[in-house]
């Protein structure tokens, strides 16, 4: 089946919601803490059609370029139901692709989806103490922590099953992987995600800070590059951060 169909004229209020949606997308894109290059995605429902982020695309460009593409619901409801392939409901100039996690967003009650790697949320939940660290800290929330699941339709079932018994769920820790926030509309969304990122906010260790003078001078005579960034030289300079690294993917 070819998809020709072109993407109907959006009336007033959809370019509204989908001009905040977009605003939106470029704040959660340019927090580090949330979205890592083009990691993370998003998505609003509006009259039976699921706009989301483009597989590949950055959240941060939201202003500058499409990322968005529109999908008929009812079809990527249908292709979850029998295991195909989620494509594209509309020609698209730039042929762009849905995310890998569109049946996650499909399945989801909520008209607004945001999904990114909060790195707060992560840190919680790699720990073996996570579960009751993130139960004391959303207490009060709506949320369901779900196991680690491949992307795609695998993680849709796993969540699909944790809310069949809980719909009012708005926000999801994907073990090791997430963080997952919904809500009515944009404004509601952010600020459930700045309330749970608020709870699950972590003070970094302090670190010894590194030789700057050696590490540029190497770099001068290498590939290497010398990032700027005070973070990214504690995996090395702080002892507990190397101990995780050398034991592999967490």
């Amino acid at each position: 089946m070819e998809n020709a169909a072109q993407p109907k004229l959006l009336s007033t209020r959809q370019e509204r919601e989908v001009a905040s949606l977009r605003d939106l997308s470029a704040r959660v894109g340019n927090d580090p803490l949330l979205v890592q290059a083009s990691n993370g995605n998003i998505s609003i429902k509006l009259d039976g059609i699921l706009r989301i982020k483009a597989s590949g695309k950055w959240l941060a460009h939201a202003m500058q370029e499409e990322i968005l593409v529109p999908l008929e619901l009812a079809e990527v409801k249908d292709s979850i139901q029998n295991g195909t392939k989620i494509a594209p409901s509309y020609v698209l100039k730039d042929q762009l692709r849905p995310s890998i996690e569109t049946a996650m967003h499909a399945i989801l009650r909520h008209r607004v989806v945001i999904r990114v790697h909060s790195i707060n949320a992560i840190a919680w939940a790699i720990r073996l103490d996570g579960p009751d660290q993130l139960k004391e800290r959303l207490a009060g929330l709506h949320w369901r922590r779900i196991p680690y699941a491949a992307s795609g339709i695998p993680l849709a079932r796993e969540i699909e099953k944790a809310v069949a018994t809980a719909p009012d769920t708005d926000v999801l820790i994907h073990g090791n992987h997430g963080l997952v926030v919904c809500g009515h509309d944009c404004y509601t969304a952010e600020k459930l995600l700045c309330e749970v990122e608020r709870r699950l906010a972590i003070t970094p260790r302090r670190f010894p800070q590194p030789d700057t003078a050696v590490l540029a001078m190497i770099a001068r005579f290498s590939r290497w590059q010398f990032p700027n960034v005070d973070s990214l030289h504690a995996l090395g300079t702080d002892a507990v951060s190397r101990k995780i690294l050398k034991g592999g993917v967490l």
